[in-house]
């Protein structure tokens, strides 16, 4: 999915509103070219995922725009804050301290508002790529958890 919406922006999709109308039935047929058997919906499947998504990203831009917060660094995409920081934030942060964060810099791209950032949609196209080749290959840090390289894992990948 995040791939797909990578896509969508780099082809002008997204505006400072969100993305045009029918993005999540491109999401879907992008799915379904995939995982032909997946039968994930645009509604409630992608929907909520965004909406998880767009939840964490605006807890984290949050958390990340304070001084002296940034990833640890052991190269695991944490972020390296201490806990009472990380309670002033929101509600939302009450679950995300020891939780990796690989997606982050995918999801500034897809929900970022800032347009001085010099991508271009060649960029974009090659950070879809990135995304699509970590997925085929079965490399995605997920919570520190291993999982191999299956298809009900995959298709959780793909909606994630």
């Amino acid at each position: 999915m995040a791939a797909t919406l990578l896509d969508l922006v780099a082809r002008g999709w997204k505006s400072d509103n969100g993305f045009r109308l029918g993005y999540l039935q491109k999401i879907e047929a992008s799915i379904r070219k995939e995982f032909s058997n997946a039968g994930v919906k645009a509604t409630p499947h992608i929907t909520s995922r965004m909406s998880a998504w767009k939840k964490n990203y605006n807890s984290l831009r949050n958390i990340m725009a304070r001084t002296g917060v940034g990833y640890n660094a052991h190269g695991d995409h944490k972020i390296d804050i201490d806990d009472d920081q990380w309670a002033q934030v929101d509600k939302n942060t009450k679950f995300m301290p020891y939780k990796s964060w690989p997606l982050w810099e995918v999801w500034k791209s897809i929900f970022g508002k800032d347009r001085a950032t010099g991508r271009t949609a060649e960029d974009l196209d090659d950070a879809a790529d990135e995304v699509r080749a970590q997925m085929a290959g079965g490399l995605h840090a997920h919570d520190n958890d291993y999982h191999s390289c299956n298809t009900p894992y995959l298709i959780n990948l793909i909606i994630e």
